[in-house]
This record gives C-alpha cells, sequence and structure tokens, in this order.
C-alpha cells in the first residue's frame, strides 16, 4: 500500500501541497494496491502547552481541536478528498523530526509538504521545516511551490543524479 505523508501547518501555502498530495493519492491508487494518505500537523511542544492554558483544556481536547481544524481547513481550502483514503496524525515535536520519523514510522513512500511563503525574500528560501527535511529527507520528498498549479493528468517525475550511491 503507497503510503504518502503531507506535511501541512494549514497555511495558505500548505494548500497547495494539499492539492498536490490528494491528486497524487489518486493518480497512483489501484484497485490491488490502494494509496493512503496522511494529513501530518506537527505542534511544538511549547505552543500545545500555550493552546491547552489558553484553552483551558488538556492535550486530548487540544488534539481534538486541531483535528476539528484541519478538517475545517481542508474544506476551506477546497481540497478534493474524494477517492482518497486518508486520515489525519496530529504529533508534537519539532516539525522536520517529527514529520521524518513519522514517514519512518509509516514506511512512507512520498513526503510533501509546501514552500514557505512569508516575506518578501520566501521566493528564495524554501522554508525552515522544508529546508530541513530537503537536507536528509526520510522518503521521497516534494517541496510544493504555493504557485504550483494543483496535479492535472497524469504525474510526471524528472529526477537529476550525479552518479553518487545516495542519488
Amino acid at each position: 500500500m503507497p503510503t504518502i505523508v503531507l506535511g501541512t501547518d494549514l497555511s495558505d501555502n500548505a494548500a497547495t501541497a494539499a492539492r498536490w498530495a490528494f491528486g497524487i493519492a489518486r493518480t497512483i491508487h489501484s484497485a490491488d494496491d490502494p494509496a493512503r494518505l496522511v494529513v501530518a500537523h506537527i505542534v511544538p511542544s511549547d505552543e500545545m502547552q500555550l493552546r491547552q492554558t489558553i484553552a483551558d483544556h488538556s492535550e486530548d481536547k487540544e488534539q481534538e481541536e486541531i483535528r476539528r481544524q484541519i478538517e475545517q481547513w481542508l474544506e476551506n481550502e477546497e481540497i478534493d478528498t474524494t477517492d482518497v483514503d486518508y486520515g489525519i496524525n496530529i504529533s508534537i515535536g519539532r516539525k522536520a523530526k517529527t514529520l521524518a520519523h513519522l514517514c519512518e514510522n509509516a514506511d512512507a513512500h512520498w513526503l510533501i509538504v509546501g514552500k514557505s511563503g512569508r516575506g518578501r525574500l520566501a521566493k528564495f528560501f524554501l522554508g525552515s521545516t522544508a529546508e530541513d527535511l530537503a537536507l536528509r529527507p526520510p522518503c521521497p520528498l516534494l517541496i510544493v511551490d504555493p504557485d504550483d498549479e494543483p496535479l492535472d493528468g497524469p504525474l510526471r517525475v524528472v529526477s537529476a543524479f550525479d552518479l553518487t550511491n545516495s542519488a
């Protein structure tokens, strides 16, 4: 079963990556080998503590609230989730490290994240989480630019390599 992990911070920029993730899941899905998509949202531990303090909720209650926010985000961003078996994973920790660990545990075939769009210089930089993941990806990694068009039609992949073992 091919597994795709979508790392999202629920931003507008992450919506384009979500469209790609769901599109790829639909493209590679087959009756004999169904694709599975994990929508992963990583909450730094200090942010979770702050959320719990402000809302006066337990961690479980906050995770329920985040799950509701993810479902609402998918709907608001008009992400087409039809015909895709997906689940939501909410984890606490450092974003890049926790996403990598999640990919390893899920035996992920793809990790898809969005490129940061914050600030005027954002077009020149990937964003800290995407950049960290790009240095040591836990599996094949797709970093989606927020200005990319959604996947439409067959998936085409170009790969560069330098004849080293890691390539």
